[in-house]
């Protein structure tokens, strides 16, 4: 159970990071 809550939590960091990446790529291309 926890573990399945750890590898939920690591996949939604991961995907932040890529969020970030594009909005800061976005602003960059401006």
């Amino acid at each position: 159970m926890y573990v399945n809550f750890i590898a939920v939590y690591f996949i939604h960091l991961s995907m932040n990071k890529m969020n970030i990446n594009k909005r800061f790529n976005s602003l960059n291309n401006r």
